[in-house]
């Protein structure tokens, strides 16, 4: 995370590269290899690690959000939104899933399904409502 930090992302590649082939795998080890594919854009790889965190960490809601936004950029927001709606099924009181969704929604064209969702999200979390203001479907 250091490299990182510093805006070294490759740096931080080759060090995770570096690192035993047993201990790849670990959970700690695999977070920070989805903030590097983040910070190198390598989305397709952050999309199969952030899916297989959410296998081996099911209760942790951050690897769909990752696994989702990693998506959006690699394919498209109708499969980031697949993603996301499987997550609320779970994860059902989760603003941030909630508020992901409905800005996938909104570029989709489902604005009203956009904005429900969005105020929905607004009322589990108060921070989110600077952000709802800035949103071009919200009207209020």
């Amino acid at each position: 995370m250091g490299y990182l930090n510093l805006g070294m992302p490759q740096d931080a590649w080759n060090e995770l590269e570096d690192i035993d082939a047993k201990d790849r795998a670990r959970p700690e080890v695999l977070k920070v290899r989805v903030e590097v594919c983040r910070a190198l854009k390598q989305w397709e790889m952050m999309v199969e690690v952030s899916n297989h965190l959410r296998k081996i960490e099911p209760d942790e809601v951050s690897h769909s959000l990752d696994q989702a936004h990693a998506t959006r950029r690699f394919k498209n927001e109708v499969e980031a939104a697949e993603i996301l709606s499987m997550a609320l099924r779970r994860y059902y009181d989760d603003a941030p899933v909630r508020y992901n969704l409905a800005c996938y929604w909104c570029v989709m064209g489902r604005i009203e399904e956009a904005r429900a969702m969005l105020e929905t999200a607004v009322k589990k979390d108060e921070s989110l409502r600077e952000l709802r203001r800035r949103m071009r479907i919200w009207s209020g």
